[in-house]
């Protein structure tokens, strides 16, 4: 008992003395313990992947023979608050992100992407993982480049 909110404790303290600016989190849709631990803490939900996870047939509660892939909810805590951003993304998607960042009480910049925005970085730099078990890859542009 205690486990879960011992590790999110450590990772928080040890993230704050290194200048991390955000932790994220990716629970499983079916384990809500550890989602509860994740929310008490201060980590929000921004957002839900369906069927990421491969398939397992003991998740399933009448135990089918067929397995059913699992979905996973990403969270994210920002340890001093968010930095000023401006987002470009289509207009369409416009209200939906104000409604993510509504739920810190941030508010972001959007641009539709008419100007194109001036990139100082000659190479972008990019985070990737991959999980070959699980059948999932994750691919994350933490700064855009002239490259791009």
């Amino acid at each position: 008992m205690g486990a879960l909110s011992d590790i999110v404790l450590f990772l928080k303290d040890n993230a704050r003395t290194r200048g991390v600016y955000a932790i994220q989190n990716m629970s499983v849709t079916s384990h809500v313990h550890s989602q509860k631990v994740i929310l008490k803490y201060g980590f929000i939900e921004t957002a839900l992947f369906l069927a990421t996870s491969a398939g397992a047939t003991n998740w399933k509660e009448n135990n089918a023979k067929e397995p059913d892939r699992i979905g996973n909810l990403l969270q994210v805590k920002y340890m001093e608050g968010l930095k000023t951003l401006t987002l470009f993304a289509p207009t369409r998607h416009q209200r939906i992100i104000q409604e993510i960042y509504n739920q810190v009480d941030e508010k972001v910049h959007i641009s539709t992407g008419e100007k194109n925005p001036v990139m100082i970085a000659n190479e972008s730099k990019i985070f990737s993982e991959s999980d070959l078990i699980e059948g999932w890859a994750l691919i994350c542009v933490l700064e855009y480049g002239k490259d791009l």
